[in-house]
């Protein structure tokens, strides 16, 4: 009898190693998916950011004679961000809460379906009826208002856009 109870509890800390060792690694899958996504996004909006950057330098020395960027291969893309970065990046759990806590924190009083107001942005003023609320995101879908931007409105890149857009100012020898 003493064996088959010293089995059975060799058995069930056998287990609990595995299915430690698997969260750990499915733990760890997902902060590589997590972090490759984040890459992803920062390279494509830095793409976005030299390509818009060589279009408006172009456009200033071609002047009447600069390309038109919303015909050819790019007709259908034009103007347009990637899905990827319209979609935004999902938070780490406890910037998630300090988001949602003006909101009710975890028990979020925002549902789909309120009729919301918007108080900053573009878009200030508007009504609109929620459609999706992403905790992960900490984002929320508003219907009928287009709420992506193509370059994102944060301090770094606001001064980024300042500092390159005073070397490319005309000289004054042009």
């Amino acid at each position: 009898m003493q064996k088959v109870i010293k089995r059975t509890v060799l058995a069930e800390r056998q287990a609990a190693r595995r299915l430690k060792r698997r969260t750990e690694k499915n733990t760890r899958d997902n902060n590589r998916s997590a972090r490759e996504q984040r890459n992803y996004v920062r390279g494509d909006e830095t793409n976005h950011l030299k390509q818009a950057r060589l279009n408006r330098r172009e456009d200033y020395e071609l002047g009447p004679l600069a390309p038109r960027r919303d015909v050819g291969d790019w007709t259908d893309k034009w103007g347009t961000i990637s899905s990827m970065r319209a979609r935004g990046q999902d938070l780490h759990p406890r910037d998630r809460e300090k988001i949602w806590e003006p909101w009710g924190g975890k028990f979020l009083n925002i549902v789909v379906g309120d009729r919301v107001v918007i108080i900053e942005g573009r878009d200030k003023g508007k009504i609109g009826v929620i459609k999706d609320v992403s905790r992960e995101r900490g984002e929320v879908t508003v219907g009928g208002l287009n709420l992506v931007r193509a370059l994102p409105q944060t301090h770094q890149l606001i001064q980024y856009l300042r500092r390159y857009s005073r070397s490319m100012s005309p000289s004054p020898n042009i």
